[in-house]
């Protein structure tokens, strides 16, 4: 009897108590410049290549260095410098000004996290142009796309016919409840495979009254 009440408590008890949503770790790959010069033959990724192309430009600076003996953060102006680096960079990204160039200084003053923030950033809208060099940390917008009519069409041979099938309805009710169904128990046998202590619970109580009973049934034949 415990163990079919924990059997019907089970789903209950998943709704209430379940496991945090796993976190995922993610790691941004950043490729330093040399510090070399170039040969003029070989093209690398060097500072001097940044600075070169940053040169001629209206560079937009925005520094984060403060001296912590004398001058405290100001949290108002910190925030509102990340916001205005934040829009800085949806502004170079839609308009795609290549004439601009954003820097920023780091220093003691950002810390690491909002640093990521700002990485986050430049993937979310796909900038393709940032190099860290010293303590200076470049962003150039991405050039113009072409545009689409600019390209020749395709070759009606090249072009692949897709196939509609007129008989098709859709799926089925029974095939929605099946795919609900599949979708419940993949969420309950994750619930279940991450929440160790409740599913030792539940076994305890599945096999605890089998073990009270072999207890009991020894005593017994002890006694006889």
């Amino acid at each position: 009897m415990p163990g079919f009440i924990s059997l019907l408590a089970l789903p209950v008890i998943l709704l209430i108590i379940h496991p945090e949503d796993p976190v995922r770790h993610n790691s941004i790959r950043m490729v330093l410049p040399t510090d070399e010069k170039p040969d003029g033959e070989n093209i690398k990724y060097s500072r001097y290549g940044v600075l070169e192309a940053a040169a001629g430009k209206h560079i937009t600076t925005v520094e984060f260095w403060y001296d912590p003996a004398y001058v405290e953060i100001d949290e108002f102006s910190y925030h509102a410098k990340l916001d205005f680096v934040r829009r800085e960079i949806e502004r170079m990204n839609f308009t795609h000004d290549t004439l601009s160039v954003l820097k920023i200084e780091l220093g003691d003053g950002i810390t690491y996290g909002d640093f990521v923030r700002i990485l986050n950033c430049l993937l979310i809208y796909r900038v393709k142009r940032y190099a860290l060099v010293d303590n200076s940390f470049y962003i150039f917008a991405n050039p113009m796309p072409p545009n689409p009519a600019d390209f020749e069409p395709l070759d009606p041979v090249d072009q692949v016919p897709v196939l509609v099938d007129g008989d098709y309805d859709g799926p089925t009710a029974w095939d929605k409840f099946y795919w609900k169904l599949e979708e419940q128990l993949r969420i309950a046998a994750y619930i279940i495979k991450y929440n160790y202590l409740l599913l030792s619970g539940f076994l305890l109580l599945i096999f605890l009254p089998s073990i009270e009973r072999a207890i009991l049934k020894r005593r017994s034949l002890r006694r006889l």
